[in-house]
């Protein structure tokens, strides 16, 4: 008889910043615990589904976006399962107007 430990599951999401200018692509990466051989994330951006598959997720947010990551483990003896991550919220500044003028 072979008894497997209990795995709780987590998820911790990143970005790689959180306070931008408009039009500037965000990687938001996520880092499982006990996710398993083949793990399944469903990224949110304000509560609906975005992104694929996938443990990296990258778009243009818009101000105040939440962001979060739901992970589905297939290890066995998952507990906690499905997991949500933590929520990032955007901070998102116009750009600045430069009238044609360039600044090094």
């Amino acid at each position: 008889m072979t008894v497997n430990p209990v795995l709780p599951v987590s998820l911790t999401i990143t970005a790689t910043a959180d306070t931008i200018c408009e039009e500037t692509e965000v990687t938001f990466t996520a880092t499982p615990v006990n996710g398993g051989t083949a793990p399944i994330y469903q990224w949110k951006v304000n509560g609906v589904n975005a992104g694929a598959n996938n443990q990296f997720f990258q778009y243009e947010p818009e101000d105040d976006d939440i962001i979060t990551c739901i992970l589905t483990s297939n290890a066995t003896c998952a507990t906690g399962n499905p997991a949500t991550s933590n929520e990032i919220i955007m901070v998102v500044y116009d750009k600045p107007e430069t009238n044609g003028i360039w600044h090094n």
